[in-house]
């Protein structure tokens, strides 16, 4: 062994001598070095990570190891041995030649998008095969460009297994690499694997832009993959991706795609609510508006009780073919069949189905709120699809945050703002609609977003821009 190469982590190399060489010294933290060894007998190259522990930390971390040695994935590195003694431990791995993502995107800069697609896949395949390992599962929580080597056949492997954690376990202490851990990594200490997708939105903002992740999302190199990132990196982890194999499934329909194409018109939006007086008509309504004032042909139809559309409707000019132009939105009152319009000119078809019945099988859109019978309304929810989306009106944020905080559900939920008047701007309630059907229909909506974000920004800053004015 070569003593020039180390001096404070040479008494810890005593445990592993006898069997490898030390060819150099790869990294090292505080806690641990990491080494590029031969096996002497074999005379392979293997990676020498040597940690210093002590106490229940040490108990902790042999634990982990003992886990990781039992994984059989060929996008994670082989663990070869595990050698302890009363005040370190080494794990034996085993060595990937290539390139960390860093390092790829120092050298391509913007890479090709069906090449981020692909890395995106490949990671998506390691983490599940993580996630459903054993009888909990394992997250990695520490997912960056760094972490992840792409060998000399274009094949992604995760590395760096220090702070993965079985799943419905409490962390020892909050953790995270600032700039692509998940929010909750800082102040729970419960995370699941919702926070390895949030890392991994970071990794494909990572690849698309070039190496920049401080930068809107909307403003990427690469625009296809905003609702993939976008969703991925909802602040609150029940408005992610379920599972990565909801990310994998997306990442694989967008390969399949054109980028350019567009998706064909007449497209149903069924929208339902829990009971009565919660809102469906009045969310039908805003929504049928927000497409039209970004000259979508919408139309919001009534499929349940006729007055509650009818009178919105009256308030506007009755057009030929039996439509009511109202605010600049087209509504159709239910004419139980007597007169037939022709609506295959319409980009989108909003249907106000009141409330919810489940013996329907179309509900893109809930709308519920935690008032009375909410045993009811959660039995609604439990019996919708995933691909459902929850709106929660009436509600504020401390008991929106508090009922998510109990439940596990694959749906997305998003609290919506109170909204007095449909056909006006409401800011917060169209970035959430922005959100909403960006997920459903990538391709119509993402060559929009940064135009509408853009505006939505400036309309937030006209009253500081008027007072500086006034000021003067």
């Amino acid at each position: 062994m070569n003593s020039n190469i180390i001096e404070r982590g040479e008494v810890y190399l005593n445990i592993i001598s006898e069997q490898y060489e030390v060819v150099h010294l790869i990294a090292r933290t505080n806690h641990s070095e990491v080494y590029l060894v031969r096996h002497k007998l074999l005379d392979t190259l293997r990676v020498a990570k040597v940690v210093r522990l002590s106490g229940t930390a040490y108990n902790y971390i042999l634990a982990e190891a003992n886990l990781m040695k039992n994984f059989k994935h060929p996008g994670i590195p082989l663990i070869y041995d595990i050698i302890y003694d009363n005040s370190s431990i080494c794990i034996i791995e085993e060595y990937i030649s290539g390139n960390s993502l860093t390092e790829c995107v120092t050298e391509h800069r913007y890479m090709d998008l069906r090449q981020i697609i692909d890395y995106g896949i490949q990671i998506c395949n390691i983490l599940e095969y993580m996630h459903n390992f054993g009888a909990h599962g394992v997250i990695h929580l520490d997912l960056k460009p760094d972490n992840i080597i792409v060998d000399g056949d274009n094949k992604i492997h995760i590395i760096d297994f220090d702070h993965s954690h079985i799943l419905q376990g409490e962390l020892a202490k909050p953790y995270g690499t600032v700039g692509f851990a998940a929010p909750e990594q800082y102040h729970r200490l419960n995370p699941d694997c919702r926070a390895d997708i949030y890392s991994l939105g970071m990794l494909l903002l990572y690849l698309s832009n070039g190496g920049q992740v401080q930068s809107n999302v909307d403003s990427l190199h690469h625009h296809q993959l905003y609702p993939i990132i976008n969703k991925c990196l909802k602040h609150n982890p029940v408005q992610r991706y379920c599972s990565v194999r909801r990310v994998r499934s997306d990442l694989e329909h967008l390969s399949r795609k054109n980028c350019n194409s567009v998706i064909a018109k007449s497209h149903d939006i069924y929208i339902y609510g829990t009971k009565r007086g919660v809102g469906t008509t009045h969310i039908a309504l805003y929504l049928t508006s927000y497409l039209s004032r970004h000259h979508y042909r919408a139309v919001c139809m009534e499929q349940a009780d006729p007055a509650d559309l009818r009178s919105e409707a009256e308030k506007g000019k009755l057009t030929k073919n039996g439509l009511y132009l109202v605010h600049g939105a087209y509504l159709l009152p239910d004419y139980q069949n007597r007169i037939q319009t022709d609506l295959a000119t319409f980009d989108f078809r909003i249907h106000d189905c009141g409330v919810y019945d489940p013996s329907k099988s179309r509900c893109n859109i809930l709308i519920m709120d935690f008032g009375y019978r909410m045993e009811q309304e959660q039995a609604m929810i439990q019996g919708q699809k995933s691909d459902t989306c929850i709106l929660v009106n009436h509600c504020s944020g401390q008991k929106y945050y508090e009922y998510l905080h109990h439940i596990n559900l694959p749906n997305q939920f998003y609290r919506i703002p109170c909204i007095y008047d449909w056909w006006k701007t409401n800011n917060l309630m169209d970035e959430t609609i922005m959100d909403l059907l960006s997920e459903y229909y990538p391709e119509q909506f993402v060559k929009h977003i940064s135009f509408i974000k853009t505006l939505i920004k400036e309309a937030s800053l006209l009253p500081v821009i008027l007072l500086k004015k006034r000021k003067r």
